[in-house]
């Protein structure tokens, strides 16, 4: 046979739950974000002598939502940092299309899509932030 229950059992339950709710959320931290930029963008380039054309690859720092090249590569390599490269003849103009976001670090203003594309001949921003 169980025990009766005591009404103070009863009555503790509401007033514990509320309490543990409020300590709960006070040890949650801030909602905070390092400052970032979103760019859609479309770059030529013209591939070295070395054959192989260096593109943004994902990074703590950096998310690669979308990459397209025209004409296709004919390797895709990763180096041991994880750089992407693309393999071509060299001399092979290539037309590649990206939608990136790129993150502040230290403070600083987000990497502009110049510096995400180093070597690029020609780069249009289609969209910005």
């Amino acid at each position: 046979m169980l025990p009766p229950l005591l009404p103070a059992a009863r009555n503790s339950a509401p007033v514990t739950l509320p309490a543990l709710l409020l300590l709960a959320c006070s040890v949650v931290p801030p909602a905070s974000y390092p400052a970032f930029a979103e760019h859609a963008v479309q770059a030529e380039f013209v591939v070295p002598a070395t054959g192989m054309l260096r593109l943004p690859a994902t990074t703590a720092d950096l998310v690669v939502f979308e990459l397209g090249a025209t004409p296709a590569p004919e390797r895709e390599l990763f180096g041991a940092d994880g750089e992407r490269w693309y393999v071509y003849a060299a001399g092979t103009r290539v037309q590649v299309q990206c939608r990136l976001r790129s993150y502040a670090t230290g403070g600083d203003r987000p990497p502009e899509p110049a510096q995400l594309l180093p070597g690029a001949a020609r780069i249009a921003v289609l969209d910005g932030p």
